[in-house]
């Protein structure tokens, strides 16, 4: 894995799995698993946290006003900050590429063989007007899966497609 500078947030890590504890399968050699997690916690939603928690607890501290319609916006409120700061997506390169959102799957996992994919690249969107770069996956059927969005250059997008080619191909 070489050194290239990634956007605030995202995170290239290396895994080794080993089935050295699994009575199973002995005999198969530790694989390293390429691992792209991206947290999309902003400055904003860290603030929007926080305030969220901070509300929820002055209500519960404050008798006055405390109605249950109050009691259950500052709880939706206060989860719905939570979920924001903790939300992720993680892309997992071994024998194909799984795109898993979490902690709440609001897009369902998904998940591409290798024997399934003709060609990985990036591409230029400009959903307001200043470019931004992506990764795509296209199937053997012509469908195109949006791998990782968001990046800010065109270098950041080559990078990640010359890594996720490099671990397919291994």
């Amino acid at each position: 894995m070489s050194a290239h500078r990634l956007p605030k947030g995202f995170v290239l890590r290396e895994v080794v799995h080993s089935p050295l504890g699994d009575y199973r399968a002995p005999a198969i050699p530790e694989r390293r698993v390429l691992v792209v997690e991206r947290r999309w916690a902003t400055e904003a939603d860290k603030a929007l946290a926080l305030l969220g928690v901070t509300g929820f607890a002055a209500l519960l501290a404050i008798p006055q006003g405390r109605t249950l319609e109050t009691i259950v916006l500052a709880f939706l409120i206060t989860v719905y900050c939570a979920v924001r700061f903790s939300n992720r997506t993680s892309l997992t390169v071994d024998r194909g590429i799984t795109v898993r959102h979490t902690p709440l799957p609001i897009f369902a996992q998904s998940t591409i063989g290798a024997a399934d994919i003709r060609q990985i690249l990036s591409e230029e969107v400009r959903p307001d007007g200043r470019p931004t770069f992506r990764v795509v996956a296209i199937t053997r059927d012509e469908k195109r899966v949006t791998l990782v969005e968001k990046l800010d250059t065109p270098e950041q997008a080559a990078f990640l497609v010359k890594e996720i080619e490099a671990r397919l191909l291994a």
